[in-house]
């Protein structure tokens, strides 16, 4: 590649940002949490889409991993299978936090939820990411929002009884 066909550094550093910030929050999530945890891989994640060159021009002209952000995505699901790191309750997820029952479901299960309500992906992009038939996807997200959503109304129910 030319010197001339590059990218300044300040578009590569916020093309690098703006993805770091897409993948990040679904890093935790993948890690039950720990943010800790998430640092690593997202910056490999992150270091492989420059190698594979998952950066490009989108249409006006900023760099953006947009068309490979199911790739970046994938990636970081794939590094993060079979983790398991101890998250460390009262830092990384508060005591009595409302999130706490959200990292109680299993790995798949929050993956799922998060793509679906947090980046509005469709249910076949999720199962390209995760690696699991959209049937099977859409049963998990309905009855993790079930047992969510049992939790808060219980949470509600004994916070009124209590005062």
């Amino acid at each position: 590649m030319k010197r001339e066909s590059l990218p300044p550094m300040k578009e590569v550093y916020q093309a690098l940002e703006d993805a770091a910030v897409d993948l990040y929050g679904f890093g935790v999530v993948c890690q039950g949490g720990a943010p800790w945890a998430a640092d690593p891989e997202v910056l490999d994640t992150l270091l492989l889409g420059l190698e594979n060159v998952w950066f490009n021009e989108d249409s006006k002209g900023k760099l953006s991993h947009l068309d490979f952000r199911e790739d970046f995505f994938r990636v970081l699901w794939e590094k993060s299978q079979g983790t398991r790191p101890s998250v460390r309750i009262g830092s990384d997820v508060p005591l009595g936090h409302n999130e706490m029952a959200f990292y109680q479901l299993p790995q798949l299960t929050r993956a799922a939820l998060y793509l679906r309500t947090k980046k509005k992906f469709p249910y076949a992009t999720i199962s390209r990411v995760v690696g699991v038939p959209e049937a099977l996807l859409e049963s998990e997200v309905e009855k993790a929002r079930e047992f969510l959503l049992g939790r808060r109304v219980r949470e509600l129910e004994w916070a009124e009884e209590d005062f």
